[in-house]
């Protein structure tokens, strides 16, 4: 992976040298640039919301261990199941961000991240039905309709997540002034910090008012994302 990164060459472009600026002024430049940017605020937002969304995630796998009795070898299968999601998503991703442009991409992932919080919210209702898929898998790897189920969960989330930062950076690329792109990534990730406590705070609320309320809590915030990824706006590239 080093040797690919090094052998990457960015395109030559004439740049005009500009003072350096001091840390300070650095700051006022990049609250401006949520000032006065809408699309770039609410971005920001948006991102913030994404944190808040999938705070019960990183618990995904102990609720179902636990509340659901699961297997522990099921985790291997989750885990995979997210990877596989993740990886071959992109294709899809790429395809509606050339039809429908880079901003299309924000509100469909964070759909498919509500959708990856509602499944944990409902697999209890589903029944344990045995799956027989020996004729597809060629052993007798047990399984069932509520792990099937709960399955879905790891697709949408690997999928969403794929989708959304795909989005969001190749749509700051499209909204950001190219002397200025550096500053509008740095203060969008700045925007990423507090994200860092929700798990502290998600295993708190766990402890204290079990998985599935924490799940409920974290569903309460995807219309408001969904809402604000849909205000974002398509940008013409000249």
């Amino acid at each position: 992976s080093v040797a690919s990164f090094a052998m990457i060459r960015d395109p030559i472009e004439r740049e005009e040298s500009s003072p350096r600026l001091s840390m300070r002024e650095y700051v006022r430049r990049g609250i401006a640039c949520i000032k006065v940017d809408r699309n770039y605020r609410r971005l920001c937002i948006l991102q913030f919301l994404w944190g808040f969304s999938s705070m019960g995630a990183p618990f995904y796998m102990p609720y179902a261990l636990t509340d659901l009795g699961m297997s522990v070898r099921y985790v291997g299968f989750f885990s995979a199941v997210l990877q596989l999601s993740s990886i071959s998503s992109n294709v899809v991703w790429a395809w509606i961000g050339q039809r429908r442009g880079n901003h299309a991409l924000l509100p469909i992932g964070t759909c498919l991240l509500g959708l990856s919080v509602l499944f944990p919210l409902t697999v209890s209702f589903v029944p344990a039905i045995p799956i027989d898929l020996s004729g597809f898998l060629g052993s007798s790897y047990a399984i069932d309709t509520q792990v099937a189920y709960f399955a879905l969960t790891f697709v949408c989330s690997g999928a969403a997540w794929s989708g959304m930062f795909t989005g969001r950076m190749t749509y700051i690329l499209d909204i950001a002034p190219a002397d200025r792109r550096p500053t509008y990534t740095s203060f969008m990730n700045a925007f990423m910090m507090p994200d860092g406590l929700l798990p502290i705070i998600a295993g708190a609320l766990v402890a204290w008012i079990s998985y599935h309320n924490l799940f409920l809590i974290a569903c309460a915030f995807v219309p408001v994302a969904i809402y604000m990824s849909l205000k974002l706006e398509a940008v013409v590239i000249e």
